[in-house]
């Protein structure tokens, strides 16, 4: 009788170990994963998509741009969560997040557009290397001068915004 209770408690030892793996595999698989999948190929066969950025188009920035961020550069537009350029100007210490100022004519190349996919659907994002200025050469990530559509198999979309970029080449 103790082998029989012996041999159950291990069988039910080994089921709830595996009962453990799975519940860790399941909530693994729930997790927010952050894909990068290259997206530029693909601008042309997509309604909502040809509308969005497109690796190697050239823009201009319409007005003074806030660059934002330490490890990840971006470009922000001026007010909402990030001061005016005037302020920042004004008063640079106080604003810990801004790196500088990208000036009225910059011009800026899409380098990479991408969908991140945090499992929950995706967000088409670009990035653009800037072509002259204070920052001339650095990639920039552009979600703070874009508008965003949704309504594609990739989820939303990022476009140029025109209010702060327009489209050179």
């Amino acid at each position: 009788m103790e082998l029989i209770i012996n041999i159950l408690n291990s069988i039910l030892g080994e089921i709830a170990r595996l009962v453990a793996i799975l519940g860790i595999l399941v909530v693994a698989s729930c997790s927010p994963r952050n894909t990068a999948i290259d997206l530029s190929s693909l601008t042309g066969s997509d309604e909502v998509l040809s509308r969005g950025y497109r690796v190697g188009q050239v823009y201009q920035t319409r007005t003074a741009l806030l660059v934002t961020g330490r490890k990840k550069l971006s470009l922000s537009e001026p007010g909402g969560s990030e001061p005016f350029v005037k302020q920042y100007i004004d008063d640079p210490a106080s604003f810990k997040n801004v790196v500088g100022i990208v000036q009225t004519g910059t011009d800026l190349r899409i380098s990479r557009v991408e969908m991140s996919d945090s499992g929950m659907g995706g967000i088409v994002n670009a990035y653009a290397i800037l072509l002259n200025g204070k920052f001339k050469e650095q990639e920039v990530f552009l979600r703070g001068v874009s508008r965003f559509e949704y309504g594609t198999q990739y989820g939303s979309v990022s476009m140029p915004d025109e209010e702060w970029l327009q489209l050179k080449r």
